[in-house]
């Protein structure tokens, strides 16, 4: 799993989450979880967009959020094409 991005000069980290755009769940890795504490951290845009790729994960929105905030900065569409699997089936 990847690690917050550094900080540098006093500024806090910003952590990049995949969000489902209608359960507003966050992915962990291996499921969903409501709490953005537990979902996994992505590097950059790239890494989360192949994710969503490998995972075949669809109408989904990466979050900006920075570290012990209490609420995102920044949310943008980053993939629902329709016939995508939503991972349903999956634990949360």
């Amino acid at each position: 799993m990847t690690e917050l991005t550094k900080a540098t000069k006093g500024e806090r980290a910003i952590r990049r989450l995949l969000r489902r755009k209608q359960s507003q769940e966050y992915f962990t890795g291996n499921g969903w979880t409501r709490d953005p504490e537990e979902a996994r951290s992505f590097a950059d845009s790239l890494e989360a967009a192949q994710t969503c790729v490998q995972w075949g994960l669809g109408d989904m929105e990466m979050v900006l959020r920075v570290a012990g905030g209490s609420s995102d900065l920044f949310c943008t569409e980053l993939w629902s094409a329709p016939g995508r699997a939503n991972l349903s089936e999956m634990s949360r």
